[in-house]
């Protein structure tokens, strides 16, 4: 995929095809992001709900299902699984994807049936904003220093992707960029916590010997280090 606004073609031979065709159980829990292709309108529900008449587009993830395309309101957050009506989260999303991940471990028997599954978290992606992340760990940095970065510019870099309005730069992040980060490391350390309960959900199922976990990430955030966000 080479940008957000282009739906995934699913002539394509994928991971989860694959993972199925090998006779695994797969689940797919969080952010898709791979069906809307209207940009500007990630949020809607046609954008955001790939119908079983489109089941082709879930890329071969044809066990557990429990995605949507586009939200980063983590205390707003809904998913959709096989009817196209929004199923809300009752929390701070995170939390109760890995609730939702430790019960597919629980629920069934996997001694014999191999199985994989993908729990696709939207954060740390912003907005930071205090509101957007627990109280309990914005606590752990919220006396925090946050300096600017050591290569910070008074101008941005021109060839970033997007906030390069000089004037932007200085008058909303320049004074922002300490809090974003303080919210960042916030939600990081939510994650760190949620891998925690995971990793041991893994061990209590008695399958950690015969597990693989893969951790990942699509891109890391700059907070103003060389002119770029």
């Amino acid at each position: 995929m080479v940008i957000n606004e282009i739906r995934m073609n699913p002539r394509h031979r994928c991971f989860g095809h694959v993972l199925t065709d090998a006779a695994y159980e797969t689940g797919y829990i969080g952010k898709w992001h791979l069906w809307a292709n209207q940009a500007g309108h990630h949020d809607e529900a046609k954008n955001s709900y790939i119908p079983q008449e489109k089941r082709e587009h879930r890329l071969g993830f044809d066990g557990y299902w429990a995605a949507y395309n586009f939200n980063r309101q983590y205390y707003k957050a809904f998913y959709f699984e096989n009817k196209p009506g929004r199923i809300w989260v009752d929390g701070y999303e995170p939390d109760v994807q890995t609730d939702m991940a430790i019960s597919f471990l629980e629920e069934k028997d996997r001694s014999n049936k191999p199985f994989a599954l993908f729990l696709s978290y939207g954060t740390p992606h912003d907005p930071w904003s205090k509101d957007n992340v627990p109280g309990s760990f914005y606590g752990m940095f919220d006396q925090t220093a946050f300096p600017l970065p050591q290569t910070w510019s008074e101008k941005p870099d021109p060839n970033m992707d997007r906030f390069t309005d000089p004037e932007q730069w200085l008058s909303y992040y320049k004074p922002n960029l300490p809090e974003f980060q303080r919210v960042y490391y916030a939600m990081t350390a939510n994650l760190d916590w949620n891998i925690g309960r995971l990793l041991d959900a893994v061990e209590k199922a008695g399958i950690a010997r015969n597990t693989i976990i893969v951790f990942s990430s699509d891109h890391g955030e700059m907070f103003g280090a060389h002119g770029r966000i």
